[in-house]
Formats: structure tokens, sequence, C-alpha cells
């Protein structure tokens, strides 16, 4: 009985050794290790930027510059300026409002007036600056409405940009 058991117990510390010893043997190449560091820049690159670009907007004092805190939305009064650097290209011929929501809590519901057949456009980003949903004029009409209306929509990040 206690041949068997330190056989076993001698079994189970050397194979996880040579399950060590045959992972070494199969390292990765200089072009896998390239193309896996591609492929990863691809896909964080734009969570970076979008958490930049959040913390930049949500890090003011409500009322004062360019931004609003979390779960707040801002309106811009004006049409942006040629120096406007907050975003990338933004439209000089458009008003913005935005702001982001915090999804890690819980679920959160964005409320639209009835616009009275004025176009508008409420498109809704997840953090890879994905639309994932764009209510509006085109897509849901102009009569008030609660946005979300799927919890699909609220499944894709834990922070929306709208």
């Amino acid at each position: 009985m206690i041949k068997s058991t330190t056989a076993l117990i001698l079994s189970l510390l050397v194979c996880p050794a040579l399950s060590l010893v045959a992972q070494a043997q199969s390292a990765v190449n200089e072009q896998d290790a390239r193309s896996i560091a591609l492929d990863a820049y691809i896909y964080f690159y734009p969570l970076v930027t979008m958490d930049v670009t959040r913390k930049q907007l949500t890090n003011v004092e409500p009322g004062k510059g360019l931004g609003a805190p979390m779960n707040s939305l801002f309106n811009v009064p004006t049409f942006p300026t040629a120096d406007m650097r907050q975003v990338v290209r933004p439209n000089f011929d458009t008003l913005y409002s935005f702001g982001y929501l915090d999804l890690t809590k819980e679920p959160m519901v964005v409320s639209v007036p009835d616009t009275g057949g004025r176009y508008y456009l409420l498109p809704m980003l997840d953090m890879w600056s994905d639309v994932f949903a764009s209510p509006g004029w085109r897509t849901t009409g102009t009569q008030a409405g609660q946005f979300p209306r799927h919890a699909a929509w609220l499944e894709r990040s834990r922070s929306v940009s709208f």
C-alpha cells in the first residue's frame, strides 16, 4: 500500500515537470511572437485610446470645461473648432452631445424626448468604438423613447460612449 501511494505521489510530481519540458521544446518562434504581438496591439489599441479619451472627458467638474462626469450627458453648445483635439476628427458642421456610461454595477437607460420630427442620431459605441446601436430619426423614429431597449446592447462592454 505504501509503495503504490508513493508511486502515485511521485507520478503526480513528475508529470507536471515533464509537461514543462515539452512546453519549453515547443517555444514560440520569433515570427509567431511577432504575429501574436501584432494581434494583441490591434485588439487592445482601441481600448487604450478610448479609455484615455474617456478619462480626459470625464475628469472635469460639471459646468467647467469640455466634458462631464461619468453617467452624465454633456452638450457642446457650438460647432467644433479646427483646433479641437478631445476626439479624432469631429465634423465641423455638427453639434454634439456626449457622455460615458459606467455599466459595471447596473444597466443604464437613456431617455430621449419627442423631437417633433427633427433629425437626431444617438450612436452608442462600445470601448472598441464599434457602434452597436444607433437610435434616432432613421432607426427608431422621433417619438420619445428609452434606450437601450434590448439587453444584448448592454452585454457589449462595461463602459459605453454615446
